[in-house]
């Protein structure tokens, strides 16, 4: 049942409270976490500057740009999709490393492995949906 907004917690034992606090201090003294934060905060204007004066702003507008196209809701088929296009790409520089280019004969033999097949048409769909989303006005 929901309680009304009057309602008070139970009374807290303010020695107990601080207790836990010089407790949680004492453990962030011990692991050295203190001094990094305290550093931190002393040289937050500072390094505030450096940061935002090496930015350019179209990189960070190209970036947050990458990142919301990047966002996949689902964390299983973002795993996937990074496996995946580190596996596309491991491939693609082995590939490129070959003296000689694939010939058409080759590249038509291929067509017959359904992983390529499969790629081909996910690539495709991702290239149909990309054409549908431009071709509309903004």
């Amino acid at each position: 049942m929901a309680r009304p907004l009057s309602h008070t917690p139970a009374h807290v034992d303010h020695r107990t409270a601080q207790r836990q606090v010089d407790d949680f201090v004492a453990a962030l003294d011990e692991s050295g976490l203190l001094r990094a934060l305290t550093g931190a905060i002393r040289a937050h204007p500072e390094l505030a500057a450096q940061v935002t004066g090496r930015i350019d702003p179209d990189d960070a507008t190209a970036m947050a740009a990458l990142a919301g196209l990047l966002e996949v809701p689902d964390p299983d088929a973002a795993r996937r999709l990074v496996r995946a296009t580190r596996a596309g790409r491991a491939a693609a520089d082995d590939a490129l490393t070959t003296a000689e280019p694939p010939t058409w004969l080759e590249l038509v033999r291929r067509l017959h492995d359904a992983d390529v097949r499969r790629g081909v048409g996910a690539v495709l769909a991702g290239l149909r949906a990309f054409g549908r989303v431009m071709s509309r006005p903004a």
